[in-house]
């Protein structure tokens, strides 16, 4: 089992990917809401401008699948069809919309506008082909995952400014058989990563900042140890040195 962390721009690293064609990809991309995610990452992008930077990512990812790869991609609420648009014409066929339910979610300054807390987000299910078989014995049998946010008042859960669940992606990816190689094209945290370690599988995982990309390798590294990010960055085990501070978004 090898994962693997590169550092840089995934639409300009995918092309000629070397390895094995992954058949698993787990991406989710910025939602253009102007979250600051570090340098080297445009979150205000112009309409026209964040649309083609999707369809690009889309396009550079089905190019680098495997032909019976599948795609979950993240997206809000507002942009479900603006995903879907943008996947389709990229190559994949859409198939499902999943809905990941963070019950501890909070959402702070509401407006009249937007007085409703968010607790969901949306993962659009794509094929490139005819995609993986489903596991036996899937962790979750119906549209809806469960699954508690990290959060920063939280301390030690939560190391990002949009970090998922390592408990997401497992379930995401437990319910396929036969994963060679999972590609993550847009890293952020490497909780993607940390469960691939978990779970014994072979993968890739592209970061545009380089201080997530330190992250994603920290993560992956504790994770290989057997211990949890939080201790290992207090110094457990002898991985790190020196506490890590300020990443908690």
């Amino acid at each position: 089992m090898t994962v693997e962390i590169v550092q840089g721009d995934a639409l300009k690293l995918l092309p000629g990917l070397p390895g094995v064609p992954p058949n698993f990809v787990a991406a989710d991309p910025k939602f253009n809401l102007g979250k600051d995610y570090g340098a080297g990452v445009d979150d205000a992008m112009p309409p026209d401008e964040y649309r083609a930077w999707l369809l690009g990512l889309y396009c550079v990812c089905y190019e680098a699948a495997a032909d019976d790869a599948v795609l979950y991609a993240f997206c809000g609420a507002d942009q479900i069809p603006l995903a879907r648009e943008m996947i389709e014409a990229a190559g994949w066929t859409y198939c499902q919309q999943l809905i990941w339910y963070g019950p501890n979610g909070m959402r702070r300054g509401r407006s009249a506008r937007r007085p409703w807390a968010n607790l969901t987000e949306n993962i659009v299910y794509a094929l490139k082909g005819d995609g993986l078989p489903d596991a036996p014995h899937m962790p979750h049998y119906h549209d809806v995952l469960i699954v508690n946010r990290c959060q920063s008042n939280h301390p030690g859960s939560r190391f990002h400014v949009c970090q998922k669940p390592v408990k997401l992606y497992r379930l995401l990816l437990q319910a396929h058989e036969g994963i060679t190689r999972v590609l993550d094209p847009t890293a952020g945290s490497g909780s993607s990563l940390v469960a691939c370690v978990e779970l014994g599988l072979d993968a890739i995982g592209i970061e545009i900042v380089p201080e997530s990309a330190a992250l994603c390798r920290e993560r992956v590294a504790a994770a290989e140890a057997g211990l949890p990010y939080a201790q290992a960055r207090q110094g457990q085990g002898g991985l790190f040195a020196t506490v890590k501070e300020g990443r908690d978004g």
